[in-house]
């Protein structure tokens, strides 16, 4: 029974990474790359550190319900908070970035705890790591 369930875990991890990174792609075609979030213009790295959400970090996390995404990513100081709809076909669609900067680590840290506590009490499932 336990291998079975960690396969489970593995398909829906595997399926989780693929659609994040489908995800991605349509979002670099929808947005310009000279476009901005929160006063911080996004050049290629900056895309690339918070598309790269699910393959790069080790803090970070995804929950979803049947219909809404949320994803978190802490860099530092810095934390990224990305979300939207899932769509009947499996895609996600986007709404917003969200870019914060805070004081120190221990701030961003305790803010994303908030808040995924806050996601896993209305519903929301997933992993964080």
């Amino acid at each position: 029974m336990e291998s079975f369930l960690t396969s489970v875990e593995k398909l829906v991890s595997d399926a989780s990474v693929k659609i994040q990174r489908m995800s991605d792609n349509i979002f670099r075609k929808q947005y310009n790359i000279s476009k901005e979030i929160k006063g911080q213009r996004i050049d290629e790295e900056l895309l690339d550190n918070h598309l790269l959400i699910n393959e790069k970090f080790i803090q970070s996390g995804h929950l979803e319900t049947a219909t809404k995404f949320w994803q978190f990513k802490i860099d530092g100081e810095t934390t990224y908070i990305r979300y939207g709809s899932i769509i009947s076909d499996g895609s996600l669609k986007e709404r917003a970035i969200q870019v914060e900067q805070h004081n120190d680590e221990a701030t961003a840290q305790k803010k994303i705890e908030a808040l995924i506590a806050k996601k896993l009490n209305s519903g929301y499932q997933g992993w964080v790591r």
